[in-house]
């Protein structure tokens, strides 16, 4: 569970950097900030589950970071069409901010996915380390 709350966190600080170009309009940035925060607890809970369900399958390392790398956006892009109730036509709205949101986020999950990779590799690779009963273990 600490290592996907690592995740979680440098997903966080790095979404805050990401979307730093939304400072243009500081209303706009408090805002996205606001709602990472309200829509990543969510995304963390769909991404926790996906990881444990790796942890329990005995998959090869490649597969299981391609696996990761392929859970982040459907974790952050899941509970905001939930949020904007089913719909997902709000990315392929250009002429607004809101698609550039989205699209950081999901940049933020992959830089800190490889920001952890190391922590990652150790888990998946040692043998005591699988399993779903590790995710609770103190790692």
């Amino acid at each position: 569970m600490k290592l996907i709350f690592s995740i979680y966190i440098y997903a966080l600080g790095l979404y805050a950097c990401f979307s730093l170009p939304a400072l243009l309009n500081p209303g706009l940035y408090i805002i996205s900030l606001f709602f990472a925060l309200v829509t990543s607890l969510a995304s963390l809970l769909v991404f926790a589950v996906l990881f444990a369900v790796l942890a329990v399958s005995r998959l090869r390392l490649p597969v299981v970071y391609s696996l990761l790398f392929i859970a982040v956006p459907v974790a952050v892009l899941g509970p905001l069409a939930l949020f904007f109730r089913g719909s997902i036509e709000f990315l392929f709205d250009f002429h607004d901010y809101i698609s550039f949101f989205p699209l950081a986020a999901i940049m933020a999950g992959w830089a800190s996915l490889a920001i952890n990779h190391r922590k990652i590799r150790d888990y998946f690779v040692t043998p005591a380390g699988q399993g779903i009963e590790a995710l609770f273990n103190n790692r």
